[in-house]
């Protein structure tokens, strides 16, 4: 049931969004032959508790949906301008969610913005954020789970005029949550996004980012790190739509998998009719650690332009025996040979972020589960 608390509109929309989840059908996981990320999920059982995600930030400004005071248009202006109510899990996610504002004024510079995700149960959160004009941020999302068994989480992001964005998100969620997240962005002129993403917890993760280039000179980053061990299974979409000139792209993703762990990797680079003189560049790596693991990779380049420059490439392939052999005949036992090796495939990723911190957590978690 609803929070009666709510403001009236946001009841509206709630209310309209059970509507279209009793009539639309649940988005499909297959995406060609023999090319599928199934994981079942009865969202007609789950136990949603809000409120348990925090923002700190010292500049910004923070504001549940519930109590928006003199936000509330700002809000209605760009709640739902990326992301629609278009299938079962959407319109699920739009009954249910709880709503966060985080406004960056114009001009402004803020300092590190943290989110925190620390899940006890069923959670279906909302954040939206508004770059103004010339501001500045840098965002780290961090979520975690103990006792949840669902997430969904949608991330909106509206970049103004020459507002420069780094948003990076540490997903360690417990092994038995199930985890939704769509993460979508407009960049206006002059704008730039930078993603990067961990993704390194949950049962099963359906990742979603697409960044919508609209003003000229837009541009974004999209850099992903993975790492899958036991029945970990992973979804990841990346899309970059170019929707005015002089617009640029630069999207890699690079992952490990062991045991039976699964991801499908598909990336989609868009440029219009449009979008001339515009740039896009995407690649997919795997490493695989035994024979069981298994990883399906779909670069797409959707080319409506002929001058343009872009690009595309992937790679799937076994961890290098003759590296192991040579590092564990130098005196490294097996598993410490093999987290040199992966942080070496890993590198080249983790030294463009100035995070210092969030690689540290990374190389501790994979140092730990390569024990398991």
């Amino acid at each position: 049931m609803a929070n009666t608390s709510e403001p009236q509109w946001i009841l509206d929309k709630k209310n309209s969004a059970l509507d279209n989840f009793n009539k639309l059908q649940m988005p499909s996981t297959v995406y060609g032959m023999g090319i599928f990320a199934n994981s079942e999920v009865n969202l007609n059982n789950l136990n949603i508790k809000n409120n348990q995600v925090s923002v700190i930030s010292k500049d910004a400004i923070v504001v549940n949906f519930n109590n928006p005071g003199e936000y509330e248009n700002l809000i209605k202006e760009h709640f739902q301008s990326c992301v629609k109510d278009e299938n079962k899990l959407t319109a699920f996610h739009y009954s249910k969610f709880n709503g966060i504002l985080i406004y960056i004024p114009k001009n402004k510079e803020a300092s590190p913005i943290q989110i925190n995700s620390d899940l006890i149960s069923d959670s279906v959160d909302h954040i939206l954020i508004v770059a103004d004009t010339n501001s500045r941020a840098y965002i780290l999302d961090s979520a975690k789970s103990t006792t949840s068994k669902f997430r969904s989480q949608v991330v909106e992001i509206i970049a103004k005029e020459n507002a420069k964005i780094d948003y990076i998100s540490l997903q360690n969620l417990g092994r038995e949550t199930s985890n939704f997240t769509i993460r979508n962005a407009i960049v206006e002129k002059d704008a730039s996004l930078n993603w990067f993403d961990y993704c390194l917890g949950s049962k099963f993760s359906k990742i979603t980012t697409t960044t919508n280039l609209n003003g000229q000179g837009a541009s974004t980053i999209n850099l992903g790190i993975f790492f899958g061990d036991q029945t970990q299974l992973y979804d990841i979409q990346n899309s970059s739509i170019h929707n005015s000139p002089f617009t640029k792209c630069d999207m890699l993703t690079k992952g490990v998998l062991k045991d039976k762990a699964k991801t499908v990797y598909r990336g989609l680079i868009k440029i219009q009719p449009n979008a001339p003189n515009s740039q896009g560049f995407q690649k997919e790596e795997t490493m695989l650690i035994g024979e069981d693991a298994e990883a399906d990779a779909v670069p797409i380049l959707e080319i409506h332009n002929d001058n343009v420059k872009c690009k595309h490439g992937t790679s799937i392939g076994q961890l290098d025996k003759e590296k192991l052999f040579y590092m564990t005949s130098r005196g490294l036992d097996e598993d410490t040979a093999k987290a040199k090796i992966i942080e070496g495939f890993f590198e080249s990723m983790m030294s463009k972020l100035p995070e210092d911190f969030v690689n540290l957590s990374f190389r501790e978690i994979i140092n730990e589960r390569l024990k398991c």
